[in-house]
């Protein structure tokens, strides 16, 4: 049995390649088609998209006879540091870097922490993959509610219960809490994590949208080199509880940063769309 263990997950992982099916059938952005040139392609997508929006929720409204349309530009990669994007990137780089550490320093220590504790392996590693459970649920959770709310209150929220949770875990050894606790962490970081993605790309022009999505998500994904340190650090000088403490403060910290970076975004972006003089 054990011998087919470690290839079943091999198996189970190869199966992500069964979302190439569902890729091909996903649209580009009709303005990115008009940024290349490729007008005629993008007026085509749009009364594809327009068709099925129509299908879903009714016939559209017509389009009112004035409206401004924002130029077709290019971009280049050194627009993200510059004008209305600079801040957005700063505190994007930021928001991805606290929420790895914190995302990665309880998903990959649980089970090794809970060993410490003197629970057994074999229950340390059946409470973590109940604990799991609640991550396709978050998902689905999270694409229910990204249009029902705001962005930045879906995110925000979530951090804050996310952090109390977090908590809550650390301060019990009893495996019923464990498993209900950890469950919601999982449950609320997958909400989370679906309207951050999203949160992200919106911040940015279809010009430079997918570099700038791209590097700040990767600046956060590096930090996950010194996360661990970070954790055994705490756990052997300062302990197990002390450790989930810290995960939650920097849960804390990452809503903190979404809402008082938002409150200078949305104002430099009613700035920008101000007509020139």
């Amino acid at each position: 049995m054990a011998d087919y263990g470690w290839r079943l997950v091999f198996v189970w992982g190869a199966l992500g390649i069964i979302a190439l099916f569902g890729i091909v059938k996903l649209f580009e952005l009709p303005r990115w088609y008009e940024m290349k040139g490729q007008v005629s392609k993008a007026k085509e997508t749009l009364e594809q998209i327009e068709k099925i929006v129509a299908g879903e929720k009714g016939p559209l409204a017509k389009p009112e006879p004035e409206v401004m349309i924002a130029p077709v530009t290019t971009g280049r990669m050194s627009d993200i540091f510059k004008g209305i994007y600079l801040k957005r990137t700063i505190i994007l780089i930021c928001v991805w870097t606290l929420q790895t550490i914190a995302f990665y320093g309880f998903g990959s220590w649980v089970p090794t922490l809970l060993v410490k504790q003197g629970i057994g392996i074999s229950h340390s590693l059946l409470y973590s993959t109940l604990i799991t459970l609640g991550a396709p649920l978050g998902s689905l959770t999270g694409a229910m509610i990204l249009d029902r709310f705001e962005r930045k209150t879906n995110i925000i929220v979530s951090c804050f219960f996310i952090a109390i949770a977090v908590f809550l875990f650390g301060a019990t050894l009893n495996p019923v809490m464990i498993v209900v606790f950890g469950f919601l962490i999982n449950y609320i970081e997958r909400t989370f994590s679906s309207n951050l993605y999203t949160y992200t790309s919106e911040l940015y022009g279809t010009e430079v949208r997918s570099f700038g999505q791209g590097l700040t998500y990767g600046i956060g994904r590096a930090s996950n080199i010194i996360g661990p340190f970070i954790i055994s650090f705490i756990y052997t000088g300062y302990g197990y509880l002390n450790v989930f403490l810290l995960i939650s403060i920097v849960w804390a910290a990452t809503a903190v940063a979404i809402f008082f970076g938002h409150v200078h975004l949305s104002e430099v972006w009613k700035k920008s769309m101000e007509p020139s003089r």
